[in-house]
């Protein structure tokens, strides 16, 4: 883990259950703004603190200041609420909308930000139609590759648990049209494919 930031959020001496951190929970402690996708501490009761210098403390090191700044190997923020690590985005969600949701995905790949217009919830399968193309791909396009003992482009596609083979190309825009065509016809995002933590794609959820 890359730490960074305030991000002390946890002044209890047990872990809570997440079923215990709820919205007003959150809430309670930390502002959203929606536009810039940051959360910030909020004031807390002195009787929150074990100690008049813990609650001084910590007010005077956090109140006010960004919170979850920290970031995951991975690429997406965390913070420590109540002795729990959790990912940003997702207490985004709760503290929005109110639970916790199944899967939420960034629309524009990057993964720090958590602009409410960037993040939607998913399931399984709608996460894995709007994926960053791999660092490894050489086409360029996710699904697209080169057989060299043909002399030929490929193109696939996965849907729904299902591989699907899309044919073979002499030209790679044939290839890279095939796959265009199966992402269309099976609702895959149209940023999917874009390279990781491109904030220029767009942001609209389809």
């Amino acid at each position: 883990m890359r730490r960074s930031g305030a991000n002390a959020g946890c002044r209890l001496t047990m872990k809570l259950p997440r079923s215990s951190i709820t919205q007003e929970y959150v809430r309670n402690r930390l502002a959203y703004n929606a536009d810039t996708g940051l959360l910030t501490w909020l004031p807390q009761p002195k009787s929150t603190f074990a100690r008049s210098q813990s609650y001084l403390t910590w007010h005077k090191r956090f109140c006010g200041k960004e919170a979850g700044t920290a970031i995951l190997k991975n690429g997406y923020k965390y913070i420590n609420l109540a002795k729990n690590v959790l990912l940003v985005h997702r207490v985004i969600w709760l503290h929005q909308y109110g639970y916790w949701p199944d899967q939420v995905d960034h629309i524009n790949h990057e993964r720090t930000d958590n602009r409410l217009v960037n993040l939607r919830e998913v399931n399984v399968g709608e996460n894995a139609r709007n994926t960053s193309l791999p660092d490894d791909n050489t086409s360029g396009r996710i699904g697209v590759y080169w057989v060299a003992h043909r002399g030929t482009w490929c193109a696939k596609i996965k849907a729904h648990g299902v591989n699907y083979h899309l044919g073979t190309y002499h030209n790679k825009a044939d290839a890279i049209a095939a796959r265009e065509r199966a992402e269309k016809e099976f609702g895959f995002h149209t940023n999917h494919g874009a390279p990781a933590n491109d904030n220029t794609q767009q942001v609209e959820a389809v």
